[in-house]
């Protein structure tokens, strides 16, 4: 089914958006760095956060005006937390507010493109997995379901992770940034 399902994406104008997060490295250095937690609070923020903006960016290069409306798998816990971060977004970013006019929770057996979702949410975790021990580690079934990887998740992996706490804007200056 997903061999079937890779084929359908390589041939249409569907566009993958969204984030795999390496959830053991964001716990250690959110019990390390206060501000980092702070900024990113937990995983499915950073992840739903950024499927919202890039699902944004995306869809402006055809249409910039047009109602956009997200459809998630109905899960309680994981619902009320992406409700949640959707309404933050809105507060922050006037654009996400003028786009996004639809939240959805859905029984995934009812949807395909929620199924759809599941499959290539699967493999991208699979391939980080996979990419700890071979850094260019990819697939055919991962090539197909991203476009070639024209499309693909973005990675947080350890080291992208690091950077981000590193350059956390809510740290400020280093004493030696201070000094000069």
């Amino acid at each position: 089914m997903l061999r079937e399902f890779a084929e359908i994406v390589r041939g249409s104008d569907i566009v993958c958006v969204g984030a795999v997060v390496d959830s053991k490295h964001f716990r250690q250095l959110a019990a390390s760095d206060p501000l980092f937690k702070e900024a990113q609070r937990d995983p499915i923020h950073m992840a739903f956060h950024t499927f919202v903006m890039r699902g944004i960016e995306r869809t402006d290069v055809i249409d910039k005006y047009s109602p956009i409306g997200i459809v998630i798998d109905d899960d309680q816990e994981f619902a009320m937390k992406v409700y949640e971060q959707l309404e933050t977004l809105k507060a922050t970013f006037p654009h996400v507010k003028e786009r996004v006019h639809a939240l959805s929770f859905v029984n995934d057996n009812s949807y395909p493109g929620v199924q759809a979702a599941d499959m290539i949410a699967y493999e991208t975790r699979r391939i980080m997995v996979e990419r700890i021990k071979n850094p260019e580690a990819t697939s055919e079934l991962y090539d197909d379901l991203t476009f070639m990887r024209t499309h693909q998740p973005q990675f947080y992996t350890p080291a992208v992770l690091d950077e981000l706490a590193e350059t956390n804007p809510m740290k400020g200056p280093t004493d030696a940034e201070r000094q000069l």
